[in-house]
Parts: structure tokens; sequence; C-alpha cells
């Protein structure tokens, strides 16, 4: 009876993890393309870790880097997907994805739970071969 209850325990703990990681990974995507749209540095900010990592064609930077990066034009639409998402632990997750357009490009961000928040804690990208 013991082991049946055991086992149940740890069933019902995997399947909950799954389903949280997968919310997860929904809210993650969705703030990939809030970061993708933000119109200005100040909008971004709060996405980016302060120790923030970042490799672009440009070279190694950090926060200010990133949020020194032109805000893209009014008129222009992130157009991401072919998202991919792997939880590392509960609380970092590596992602991936396309983006189309004018400056089409690949990028992998690692994702970290800070306090309540999800934050960019490393991120690199590539741009498409043409």
């Amino acid at each position: 009876m013991k082991r049946v209850f055991l086992i149940t325990n740890t069933l019902v703990l995997l399947v909950a993890s799954t389903v949280a990681q997968a919310g997860d990974a929904d809210a993650l995507i969705a703030l990939d393309k809030q970061w993708g749209e933000a119109p200005d540095a100040a909008a971004q900010e709060p996405l980016l870790a302060d120790d923030l990592l970042a490799v672009s064609p440009e070279g190694i930077g950090g926060k200010a880097e990133v949020m020194a990066q032109p805000a893209p034009a009014a008129d222009a639409q992130y157009a991401a997907g072919d998202y991919t998402v792997k939880f590392l632990s509960d609380d970092v997750a590596v992602m991936t994805h396309s983006v189309s357009g004018d400056e089409s490009h690949w990028s992998m961000h690692v994702w970290q739970k800070q306090g309540d928040a999800w934050k960019v804690a490393a991120t690199a990208s590539i741009p498409a071969a043409e």
C-alpha cells in the first residue's frame, strides 16, 4: 500500500511539474515577443537581468549594450517563430527561435526566474542565412 501511495504521489508531482513548465514556456514566449516589440530601452529594462551576458555579431556585451540597440521602426513587425523552450530546472530555461523580416536572425536566450519574474540572463543572436 505504501508503494502504491509513493508511486501515485511521484506521478502526480511529475505531471504537475510538466504542466507548470508548459505554462511557463508559453509565458516565456510571450515575454520574448514583448521584448522584441519593445518601443524603447525603458520597456526592455524589466525583462533583462542586471548581469546579462550578450553575444552578437558586434561582440560581447551586457545589459547596457542590449538596451542601446536601436528600437524597431514604428511600422516594423516582430515576426518570431520556431520557438523551442527547454527547462534546465524550475527557474532556468533555454529558448531558441527565429525572427523573419528585414533583420532576420536566430536567437538563443537563457531565462532565469528572479523572485517572481523571468529575466533574460544570457542572450546570443546570429543573422539568418540569406
